[in-house]
Parts: C-alpha cells; sequence; structure tokens
C-alpha cells in the first residue's frame, strides 16, 4: 500500500499536478522508506518524458528535500 502510494504520488509529481502538500506528503514517505528513495531516484534520472512537466532542477529539489528530511 505505501509502495504504491510513492508511486502515486510520484506520477502526480511528475505530470505537474501534484499539491504541495502531495509533494510534502511523498518526501514524508520517502523519509520514512529510504529504501524507496533510491527507487524513486533511480527512475528520475531515467525517466525520458518526450513532454516533462516538472525541470530537471525540480527533480532534484524533491531528492534533496527527501535526503535531507532523512538526515533529520
Amino acid at each position: 500500500m505505501m509502495e504504491e502510494r510513492i508511486w502515486l504520488l510520484l506520477e502526480l509529481f511528475i505530470s505537474g499536478q501534484a499539491s504541495a502538500n502531495e509533494t510534502g506528503e511523498l518526501v514524508g514517505l520517502l523519509h520514512k522508506h529510504p529504501d524507496q528513495l533510491g527507487h524513486v531516484e533511480e527512475f528520475l534520472a531515467e525517466f525520458l518524458d518526450p513532454n516533462p512537466q516538472v525541470t530537471e532542477a525540480q527533480k532534484q529539489a524533491l531528492i534533496r528535500r527527501a535526503r535531507a528530511a532523512k538526515k533529520r
């Protein structure tokens, strides 16, 4: 269930449809489940969107937030 929620939120994020609360929830879930952070990071690095709705900088900011939350 948690993994499904992470991937649903990630789908919303990369489509540009995630709210600030949903993005925050994604960061929080990645903090609670750091094993999933690696999977998400790998996916974002390899995913080639022909019509991107988020920038590379936004993707990197998401990963940085999740890593920072992980250190707290």
